[in-house]
Parts: C-alpha cells; structure tokens; sequence
C-alpha cells in the first residue's frame, strides 16, 4: 500500500530567495508524493460505490 507522508511548510526565512526555493521543492516533493498515490490505487482500495459508478 502507498503511504502518503505529509511534512508541514518550511518556515519562512526573511531570504526571499532561499524560501521560494525552499517552497518550491516543498510543492514538488508533494506533487511527486500525491502522483505516486493516485497512479497505484487499484480496485482493492476503492470502494464498491465508485466503483459501480464508473461501470
């Protein structure tokens, strides 16, 4: 099964710089995390009404 590990935001620093750096690996970290999850979901982790639903 996926596990899907969430860290909070990285503090802001006073660096502009650095922290849109910081944000942006955070966002790109999370994306990959979340596209991982969505692709290996299979029929044993979902239910039987949305699966009867995309029938």
């Amino acid at each position: 099964m996926a596990a899907f590990k969430m860290s909070p935001p990285p503090e802001r620093t006073g660096d502009a710089e650095a922290d849109l750096s910081r944000l942006y690996s955070y966002v790109n970290e999370l994306y990959s995390q979340v596209r991982y999850v969505l692709y290996n979901i299979d029929e044993e982790n979902i239910s039987e009404s949305l699966l009867s639903t995309e029938e």
